[in-house]
């Protein structure tokens, strides 16, 4: 087994054991977590569709370090999926700023075009997905945003179409 995925498999036995067993804390003892459990279970709660759950996590951990990665991609996801859509702009442009690597631009700008499409403004969320195939780790990230860009394509009311001579 690689390194990062038995890192990523203790993380996740970690998390599900404080998941699974809330019983075995008492109620009056705080339940500490590490910076990874607590990325981890912002994210367990996310894909679980606990949205509050998972903000909070993510709003403690910024609270921690204002350019937490996993943090701002989880604000921006849960605020999006909430209809908040210029605060989830604003986690995701925030995560785009602080990005250190291709892979954490990617996903800023994805999470941006998101937020934008889902607030109506195609036009924005297009240039966000072509910063997102500029920077896509993969060709099948980049195969991805291309499908996703001509979907919002579709999508947008204002076709440009520019012929230079």
């Amino acid at each position: 087994m690689k390194p990062l995925k038995r890192h990523f498999l203790a993380l996740a036995i970690g998390a599900a054991t404080i998941v699974a067993a809330p019983a075995a804390f008492s109620q009056d003892e705080p339940i500490r977590l590490s910076v990874e459990q607590m990325r981890l279970a912002a994210d367990l709660n996310l894909r679980n569709g606990q949205n509050g759950v998972a903000l909070t996590l993510a709003d403690a951990l910024l609270k921690r370090d204002p350019h937490d990665m996993a943090a701002l991609f989880i604000r921006s996801h849960v605020l999006r999926a909430q209809a908040e859509y210029s605060a989830a702009q604003q986690a995701a442009r925030t995560a785009w700023q602080a990005a250190q690597s291709d892979t954490d631009k990617y996903t800023a700008a994805v999470l941006m075009a998101q937020a934008l499409s889902s607030d109506g403004k195609r036009t924005r969320a297009q240039f966000w997905l072509r910063r997102a195939a500029q920077v896509a780790p993969t060709p099948a990230h980049a195969a991805r945003v291309a499908q996703d860009f001509g979907h919002v394509r579709q999508q947008n009311p204002w076709q440009t179409h520019l012929s230079f001579t």
